[in-house]
């Protein structure tokens, strides 16, 4: 009977230690970085001399700022990744860059843009080289 205990004691702190890696890992930056892109528009439906968007334009921005909310978040805690430990080691610094990328999406991409353009720019000058 107490391993039994012992055995569901163990389950269920393997359980809820992946449930907190997915909640810190992938839910709480998403949702940071939806809730950005969201204050994106409501500032914008502030100002009557903008144009009110589409329905999709407002999704395709929220799915967009979610999705980055996601990469920075792991960008800037890789070591949970790697060790497993989750929302411990994504901080409140994460979690706000999240929300500030959701928030300037197009600078994020921009900037992703400028570094694919540096690193092909680099790899393009190496291969041109020749091997060393």
């Amino acid at each position: 009977p107490q391993d039994d205990a012992r055995t569901n004691a163990a389950a269920m702190t393997l359980f809820l230690t992946q449930w907190i890696d997915v909640l810190g890992l992938w839910m709480l930056p998403g949702l940071y970085g939806a809730l950005g892109a969201m204050m994106f528009f409501m500032r914008n439906f502030l100002d009557p001399l903008l144009p009110e968007p589409s329905v999709m334009k407002v999704v395709l921005r929220v799915c967009m700022g979610m999705f980055a909310g996601v990469s920075v978040a792991w960008v800037w805690a890789p070591s949970a990744l790697i060790q497993g430990i989750g929302i411990t080691d994504v901080s409140i610094a994460a979690l706000t860059l999240a929300f500030l990328v959701g928030f300037g999406i197009e600078v994020f991409f921009a900037l992703l843009d400028k570094l694919v353009t540096m690193i092909s720019g680099t790899i393009q000058r190496q291969d041109q080289a020749g091997p060393t």
